[in-house]
């Protein structure tokens, strides 16, 4: 497990309600209910995101025509208030990142990240789909839906095969609170689609970012895979 004990005190002006306490957790593990001082009766905030799908890593080759890559979609965010009915412990599992697809193969999606109370779901976060190629495969429309829109898509980036033509994208999507946000896009040629970038440097639950492997070496160093999921626990 880890996991990071954090106290905030409420701002200049507040209306009270005492010290609020948060207990993240990046892997999964255990939330000890009692060694929170919480008894039956007591609610807690519970904020948590999914794993980011992997982006597709679209390889540049001019035998493909009008492409379309995309980002991975960030993880499903969740922020759920909680009454505790019993002192059993909570049980975290944390979504991991979605891995980046290679041309024709679509990046993965991401993992769920829950929390239970022994048997009982209390929330999932669903991991986010991972990004693909579209143009060379078929039957896709369904599953390009899902990214049309909402706060986790990741972007597109339409290739030109003329030099004439610009490429053209669609941003990705923000996420919520800085969790869960769309994997970015580039393109050689020009053209990017900017949104959470996979990859050790991003928030919780991002999709992976798209790049041709003629893009930036700055690029070119986000994996492309997404990030894992987060849970967040607020209590007093």
């Amino acid at each position: 497990m880890s996991s990071n004990l954090t106290t905030f005190f409420p701002g200049a002006g507040g209306g009270g309600g005492g010290v609020l306490k948060v207990q993240e957790f990046t892997s999964s593990g255990t939330f000890d209910v009692a060694a929170a001082g919480l008894s039956i009766g007591d609610s807690i905030i519970i904020e948590l995101v999914g794993g980011g799908g992997g982006g597709n890593i679209y390889q540049y080759n001019y035998q493909i025509y009008y492409p379309r890559v995309m980002g991975g979609s960030g993880g499903h965010y969740v922020n759920k208030n909680f009454q505790l009915t019993s002192l059993t412990n909570l049980t975290i599992t944390i979504g991991a990142g979605g891995a980046r697809g290679i041309t024709t193969t679509s990046g993965t999606t991401g993992g769920d990240t829950s929390v239970y109370q022994g048997a009982t779901e209390i929330e999932t976060g669903t991991g986010g789909l991972g990004g693909f190629l579209h143009g060379t495969t078929t039957n896709q429309t369904a599953r390009e839906l899902t990214f049309a829109k909402g706060p986790h898509n990741g972007g597109t980036l339409n290739y030109r095969y003329a030099a004439a033509e610009a490429n053209n994208t669609t941003g990705a999507s923000p996420g919520v609170n800085g969790l869960g946000a769309g994997g970015g896009v580039i393109g050689y040629s020009g053209g990017s689609a900017p949104g959470g970038y996979g990859g050790t440097t991003s928030n919780p639950g991002c999709g992976g970012a798209t790049f041709d492997n003629q893009a930036t070496a700055a690029w070119a160093a986000l994996s492309g895979e997404g990030t894992n999921g987060i849970v967040k626990i607020y209590y007093s």
